[in-house]
């Protein structure tokens, strides 16, 4: 008897990316198949896989779309700011193109996307912003000392739905100086197992950029980021009904609602797409 060679299964997936920041994207692929830490590290090698900053996995069902976010490292954060404004791009262009907005479920609740002008791409935020917590001042201690030399203008730690140590500083910190204390401040003990993003800002240039756990460096642009300097900057008295973040890969914007939400802008691509066989 001959037996039927069997047919290896194509799942087709997208590469997005906003600001330098890029995930893999799939649609409606079995959990039991793709969703794993040991996939997902895979899928995002440079190298050996795709190559991407995280993976963000849709799905459909009765109540809607929904998401499941991976860092590179197979870590499942709450929510990632840049992954939104990719979810929002490929739901108006793959998933309801007659649609005006486009809505999902993540761990924090409900986000949403609406198109901007041109490439353009607001997310409103799925949860409260909480206030910024400057008591942590006390108990970082010396590794603060020769970051007040170079001007530290304000400390705070600020969760978006992830943890940020936001640093403000009057001019800019070379990539040396960050270097130095990164590491010792997304591990510090104040932050408990998990740790924290570590997000800087500068007031004279309006640069910016995030260390962020899950992929252990300085990432392009982080959106969580972005929300936590725009508390950072309200905080300080410093806040404007929309903040203009120039972050490596590119600007990130901030805005308040007339309700008071916040929403995240910034311009999200789609880069390519191929399948994965099975």
């Amino acid at each position: 008897m001959t037996r039927l060679k069997k047919t290896a299964k194509k799942i087709k997936f997208w590469k997005y990316q906003s600001e330098g920041n890029d995930f893999v994207m799939v649609h409606d692929v079995p959990r039991s198949k793709l969703q794993n830490a040991q996939i997902v590290r895979r899928l995002c090698d440079r190298v050996l896989g795709i190559g991407a900053d995280g993976a963000i996995f849709l799905e459909k069902n009765k109540k809607g779309w929904q998401w499941n976010f991976f860092n590179e490292d197979g870590s499942t954060p709450k929510m990632c700011g840049n992954g939104a404004k990719c979810t929002a791009a490929w739901l108006r262009r793959h998933g309801d193109k007659r649609a005006k907005s486009w809505s999902w479920q993540t761990k924090l609740g409900t986000a949403r996307g609406e198109a901007g002008r041109g490439d353009l791409m607001w997310v409103r935020w799925p949860m409260p912003s909480s206030a910024p917590d400057r008591s942590i001042v006390v108990e970082l201690g010396e590794i603060l000392e020769g970051l007040n030399e170079r001007g530290l203008a304000y400390l705070a730690f600020i969760d978006t739905g992830i943890p940020h140590l936001v640093l403000v500083n009057h001019e800019s910190w070379t990539d040396t100086d960050r270097s130095t204390v990164n590491e010792q401040l997304r591990h510090h003990r104040a932050f408990g197992k998990a740790g924290t993003n570590v997000t800087w800002h500068s007031l004279g240039t309006g640069a910016s950029v995030t260390f962020e756990r899950g992929v252990e460096g300085e990432t392009l642009a982080c959106g969580t980021g972005a929300i936590a300097i725009h508390r950072a900057l309200e905080d300080m008295g410093r806040g404007k009904k929309e903040s203009q973040l120039q972050f490596p890969g590119g600007k990130l914007f901030v805005k308040r609602d007339a309700a008071g939400e916040l929403w995240l802008g910034g311009a999200p691509a789609e880069v390519f797409s191929g399948e994965l066989t099975l």
